[in-house]
């Protein structure tokens, strides 16, 4: 509570306090010169039960946003929440819609669907994990008209990173295709994933896009693990121009990789994974599996 006398405080960042179980109430909104605050990873490793009624971290995030509220001076910031309530609350505010660089959703146990359109209005987002949500099922694009007349309604601004960890009923993430600038992509534990784009979903919703040879166009890194059931990325290759890793580990079902011999030209990816599901992998040619044989990295 004594921290209540740094009122000229510009940058609080309390990322990764995975053990945190307190803040006490009232306490953030007295950094009324508060600038930056950086939230992503607190109290990661703290169940709901040891959060107490008192801390501002207590209802999945309402009482927290109710204290930001007041912070006239906040530019950055980067937040956790736990509620489609929560949520709701936070994308209806202008303020955080220009402020939030960060965004984690954890714990959606009161929800099937999250309509990721709805996250297209934070414009300095870099930076959404998704995790933990184990009854979410499905990541959607709304506004089905809006995307066939334009192609391009949502441009997610500046997100290029994208977390997704133990949702473990989602079976595509065919929505990342409107994440234009997405350059870091990793999905673990997620065990019912079958395909990440899905090739009937582009041709049923969006099919301007399925002869689209921009999917995924920046990404430089793709990391996906425990994937149990993955069996492909996307159904024909993509081109990859900036991709310089592949780390493919736990998915034993994934016997192609969307790469042919356009896919990374002049570009050397280290694509890493066990040397048994190396074996296993089906190429196009022999060619194209003898010109990525240097680029294998066994892990």
């Amino acid at each position: 509570m004594e921290l209540k006398a740094l009122v000229g405080l510009k940058c609080l960042i309390l990322e990764n306090t995975r053990n945190l179980c307190t803040i006490p109430r009232n306490l953030i909104s007295h950094f009324s010169a508060l600038h930056i605050l950086r939230m992503t990873g607190c109290s990661y490793n703290v169940s709901d039960q040891e959060i107490g009624e008192d801390s501002v971290l207590f209802g999945g995030g309402e009482y927290l946003l109710e204290e930001l509220l007041g912070l006239h001076s906040l530019n950055v910031l980067s937040i956790t929440l736990k509620s489609r309530y929560a949520l709701q609350r936070f994308l209806s505010s202008r303020k955080f819609q220009n402020c939030t660089h960060g965004l984690s959703v954890r714990y959606f146990d009161d929800s099937r669907t999250l309509d990721v359109s709805s996250l297209a209005d934070l414009k300095y987002l870099h930076r959404l994990n998704i995790l933990n949500c184990e009854k979410l099922e499905e990541l959607k694009i709304e506004h089905l008209k809006v995307v066939q007349k334009t192609l391009e309604p949502y441009h997610f601004h500046d997100l290029n990173r994208v977390q997704v960890v133990s949702c473990s009923k989602i079976r595509d993430l065919t929505w990342v295709v409107f994440v234009r600038n997405l350059k870091y992509l990793k999905i673990e534990s997620c065990y019912e994933l079958e395909e990440i784009i899905s090739g009937r979903k582009l041709g049923e919703e969006f099919p301007e896009m399925m002869e689209n040879l921009n999917l995924l166009s920046k990404l430089h890194s793709a990391n996906i693990r425990n994937l149990p059931n993955l069996k492909r990325i996307y159904w024909k290759a993509l081109r990859f121009p900036h991709l310089e890793e592949f780390y493919v580990r736990g998915c034993p079902k994934l016997k192609k990789l969307p790469l042919d011999s356009n896919s990374a030209k002049g570009q050397k990816i280290v694509i890493s994974g066990s040397e048994n599901w190396w074996k296993e992998l089906k190429w196009e040619n022999e060619a194209i599996q003898n010109a990525f044989l240097p680029y294998f990295k066994p892990c």
